[in-house]
């Protein structure tokens, strides 16, 4: 498990994407999955500012949510 930021997607794959979705769908930076230790819970996302700005808004919203909810992982 990784924040989207990590994967290295081959270009290809982006550019098939992008195109079966007209441009509206890009797999790239600014996704985060949320978990209760291994369990996956969801994910949260942004975009907006350069991808690395984006993805630590959200993985900074993922931790402070994660401290603040009570998690099974945490109990």
């Amino acid at each position: 498990m990784q924040p989207s930021g990590q994967i290295n997607l081959p270009g290809g794959i982006v550019d098939s994407i992008q195109h079966l979705y007209g441009g509206d769908f890009v797999p790239w930076a600014g996704g985060v999955l949320v978990t209760d230790g291994e369990l996956i819970l969801g994910a949260a996302g942004a975009s907006g500012a350069h991808t690395v700005e984006d993805e630590e808004a959200v993985q900074t919203a993922v931790r402070r949510w994660q401290e603040n909810v009570p998690l099974d992982s945490q109990k």
